[in-house]
């Protein structure tokens, strides 16, 4: 395991943490570990050779101090680790993706999406629930496994956090029971999902975009919404439309989004007025040679800035208008070298506060954990990450869909459903009901999905500004 990309990116990790120290570092012998058998491991070295996982790094193990440890992760999933762990504070804590089945059962009944739990293991097998995330699936179970390893250590952290904040760790709470697994089951998954990329990839050829967004507006707010209703705008050949936000200034209402181009391969931003009379295109805003999209763009002290994503860039950008809707110059950066997606401000308590979807995966994955920062507003000039980074770690709830709306005493945070087995599935309306730089929750308000929208297979972005609201929905 000391090559596993999980074990790696957690040791990387902790030595770079000044609250942590690396005590004990321990391999265990290939025939204690845990293992598929059967058909299961068979077809897992087929998919192997098929599809080539990234190659294996050794962990930077080199410093470690010898000493008492406070928690012992267990990765292998042996008996061995029990001798290991006798003394430790708060036990040994495992988690379900390093089972030798993990995420067999879900793509086994074609579920979308993983749920792995980090558990406290005793001798004894009484386990105990600390944490849960939830991942979406890939197209292979090999491809799977890996993901939800190399992600999930993401719960360890944040649980390791959690004890060094209050001193106590995670609640403990019953583990649920184990799913069955059905080889013939998986195999049928397997091959409805290659028919149904076969059959997109037909369409492209043929001239029709698949899975293409476009962009729906009308009358409503945030509790009342309705895509279902919304007028649909019909994008330029070529193009689709997704990411946008409505900004209100000088008396009109402006439409901010992403304009993708099939021909180039990236996005551009465009902007567009809303009024009674209908939708009014008036230009693009930005075209740059890397790809760009959720142009959020806010007003703050009488300046209007924008904050596009341009996570190929690896790094945060700030962009003040100069001729607004159209004109616009570089501000400031931040993150220098970070893969950031999504990125929004929302004052709060007195703070400003900045959410982020990032990656630092060899999948390149935006949509499992949310990052907040305290800031200092959008000169970036200090930015502070939350001790609980990622304070979500869930693809159903963690990415951004739009901005962090304040008001009538409410924090309400848009984010995307991405376990409905598309990306963009659905949209929800987060309540944050705590959020210091000690803790952050949320709770969901309002989930729409597609089943509520004929004709379409995801809905994954939001926002509302003058009454008017805006979302984009994905076409099969």
């Amino acid at each position: 395991m000391a090559g596993d990309a999980g074990v790696v990116r957690l040791v990387s990790a902790l030595k770079r943490d000044a609250r942590y120290e690396l005590v004990l570092f321990q391999r265990v012998a290939d025939e204690d570990m845990a293992r598929p058998g059967g058909a299961m491991a068979v077809i897992e070295r087929l998919e192997t050779r098929l599809r080539p996982l990234s190659k294996p790094v050794e962990a930077p193990v080199s410093d470690v101090v010898p000493g008492q440890p406070d928690v012992v992760i267990d990765f292998s999933m042996s008996q061995v680790a029990f001798d290991i762990a006798t003394q430790a504070r708060f036990g040994m804590w495992r988690l379900s993706s390093y089972a030798a089945d993990a995420g067999w059962a879900e793509m086994s009944r074609g579920a979308p999406f993983v749920k792995v739990m980090l558990s406290r293991v005793g001798r004894d097998g009484e386990d105990s629930f600390l944490a849960a995330g939830s991942y979406d699936t890939k197209p292979l179970v090999s491809m799977t496994k890996a993901y939800l390893r190399e992600k999930s250590v993401q719960l360890v952290l944040r649980e390791l956090a959690r004890c060094d904040v209050d001193g106590q760790g995670p609640r403990f709470e019953m583990v649920p029971g184990h799913a069955s697994v059905s080889v013939a089951g998986y195999l049928g998954a397997v091959a409805g999902e290659a028919a149904g990329r076969v059959v997109r990839k037909v369409r492209s050829r043929m001239g029709r975009a698949p899975r293409q967004f476009r962009l729906r507006y009308g009358r409503g707010g945030l509790d009342d919404f309705d895509p279902a209703s919304a007028i649909e705008v019909t994008p330029e050949r070529g193009t689709f439309a997704a990411d946008p936000f409505l900004f209100q200034w000088q008396g009109a209402t402006y439409c901010f989004y992403e304009e993708y181009d099939y021909s180039r391969g990236l996005g551009h931003l465009s902007v567009a007025r809303v009024d009674e009379a209908g939708w009014h295109p008036l230009g693009e805003v930005m075209r740059r040679d890397i790809h760009l999209s959720f142009p959020f763009v806010f007003e703050q002290d009488g300046e209007v800035y924008m904050i596009p994503e341009t996570c190929a860039a690896k790094r945060v950008e700030v962009w003040r208008a100069t001729d607004f809707p159209l004109g616009w110059e570089l501000h400031t950066t931040a993150l220098e070298g970070q893969a950031a997606s999504d990125v929004v401000l929302a004052k709060h308590g007195g703070e400003t506060w900045m959410f982020a979807n990032l990656s630092s995966d060899s999948f390149g994955d935006f949509c499992s954990d949310l990052h907040v920062f305290r800031v200092d507003g959008p000169a970036l000039k200090s930015v502070e990450p939350h001790p609980m980074n990622p304070v979500v770690i869930d693809s159903a709830t963690a990415r951004n869909a739009g901005r962090v709306h304040v008001g009538d005493g409410r924090l309400v945070r848009m984010s995307q459903d991405n376990t409905g087995g598309v990306y963009g599935y659905g949209l929800n309306v987060m309540e944050i009901t705590e959020l210091t730089l000690e803790a952050y929750s949320e709770r969901r308000l309002r989930h729409v999905t597609p089943e509520q929208i004929p004709g379409v297979i995801g809905c994954h972005h939001a926002d509302f500004a003058d009454g008017w609201f805006v979302v984009d929905v994905r076409h099969p």
